[in-house]
């Protein structure tokens, strides 16, 4: 039985989330499905939330930045939209 998209991202943020002497980093693989996750919707809200906040306070290292800029649209055909008019009308 396969994990649910909701399991894999916990187990992702787990990983990570353990502070600077437990955690650890997450592979590309790991990294990639994660950023996926968080963009195809099926990571819920404050998991998104959670993994953007635990990169960005982990900073950059060299082994999970390709899985997260490199492909982080994979196996998600949606499209992302345009904040600006997306919600609001344009100002012009």
């Amino acid at each position: 039985m396969s994990e649910s998209p909701f399991e894999r991202m916990r187990g992702y943020l787990r990983a990570i989330g353990q502070g600077p002497r437990n955690g650890r980093d997450l592979n590309r693989e790991e990294a990639a499905d994660a950023m996926a996750l968080s963009l195809g919707g099926g990571a819920n809200r404050a998991q998104t939330g959670g993994f953007l906040l635990l990169q960005r306070t982990k900073g950059e290292w060299a082994g999970g930045e390709g899985g997260r800029v490199g492909r982080p649209t994979r196996g998600w055909g949606g499209v992302m939209p345009n904040p600006r008019t997306s919600d609001r009308k344009n100002d012009r």
